[in-house]
Formats: structure tokens, sequence, C-alpha cells
């Protein structure tokens, strides 16, 4: 097996692993029997449990970016480059919910313990930040979208919305589209009246 397969092989144990346990409880020894290696192959690939956290974490930021990215170069219209990357992400959330967490929590336990990794962590969170840019970008060109929308504002709201409608669309009687998010996102919640001359 080739030594990029088998890391892949070991993450993706782990990230299985890190489904039902926090950080804390997880031990090498679970990992390397969940990937049927030696935990000595382990430590050939990652330097520590903290590392192979890490990097499942680097991992899930980069595949958020290749998503993202093949949305922002497509030649659609900017509601539909919209659609397809809520649709890309909320695939990604629904697929891997753990790694979502791991990426939270690796935030969360790594920040912690070593600024060079929270310097890592911030600027693949940036790169994800730029892709998405690349977009609300293209919409302004577009005179789709406004010139005085903040995009952390429109960050926090079209990714929340997300979050929020994967965690809760599963329940009886409760369905959001992702096109119904982005109609609001682009047209808002207030009845556009003409103005009386």
């Amino acid at each position: 097996m080739a030594k990029t397969d088998k890391r892949e092989l070991i993450l993706r144990a782990a990230e299985k692993i890190f489904k039902d346990k926090r950080f804390h409880e997880v031990k090498l020894d679970d990992i390397a029997a969940a990937a049927h290696v030696g935990k000595g192959t382990i430590y050939l690939y990652f330097k520590s449990k903290e590392d192979m956290f890490f990097q499942l974490a680097m991992d899930g930021f980069d595949e958020l970016c290749i998503l993202v990215h093949a949305v922002a170069e497509s030649d659609k219209l900017f509601r539909d480059k919209l659609i397809d990357m809520c649709t890309a992400l909320s695939n990604f959330f629904s697929e891997r919910r753990p790694l979502l967490r791991i990426i939270g929590e690796a935030q969360d336990v790594l920040n912690k313990r070593d600024s060079d990794i929270r310097q890592l962590l911030m600027k693949n969170h940036q790169k994800l930040i730029k892709e998405v840019n690349q977009i609300l970008d293209f919409g302004r060109e577009q005179g789709d979208l406004r010139d005085d929308i903040d995009y952390n504002v429109a960050h926090f709201i079209l990714i929340g919305s997300l979050q929020f409608r994967d965690r809760h669309n599963s329940g009886e009687g409760f369905s959001v589209s992702i096109e119904q998010i982005v109609d609001v996102f682009l047209n808002g919640v207030i009845l556009h009246r003409k103005e009386d001359s």
C-alpha cells in the first residue's frame, strides 16, 4: 500500500472514532486497530495524536476549499453559484458531520496548546473565506449583491443558515430548501413596495 494511501486510511479510521468520542477520549491504539495497522505505523505519518487531529482538520478545510473553488470558477450566474456552493457545503456538512466537529474541536483544543497551530488553522480558515469571497465578489460585479454588505455578515448569515438547516431538516415537519435560503439571502424577508408618488 502506498504511503499516502496508508495515511488516508489512518485518517479515515480516526475520523470514524472521533465521531463518537471527544479528543481526550480517543487512544491511538483504537485508531490503529480501526485502521488495521500497528500503533508504530501511525508514528510514521503523525508525530502525536494532536498532530493527527490537526492534520484531519486541515484536510477538512482543504476539501471545503476545493468544493467552493470549483463553484467559484464555474460559468454560472451568481444565484446559481450560491445554490451550488450551498449544496456542496450542505452535502459536506451532512456527509462529514464528524469532521466538522473535529475541525471545531481542533480549534478549541489545539489553539490552547500551540500558537503555530493556531496560525495554521486561521490561515486555512482564511483560505476558505477567500474562496467564498470570490463568489460574493462575482455577485457584486454582476450587480446582484449590494456594495455595502460586510462579507463577514454575509458569511454568518449564509453559512449559519446552512448549518441550522442541516441540523434541523431531518426533523418531522421542518424542511427548508437551499433555494429558500439563497432566496432569503438575496431578497431579504421584507416585502418591497413601490413608493407612493
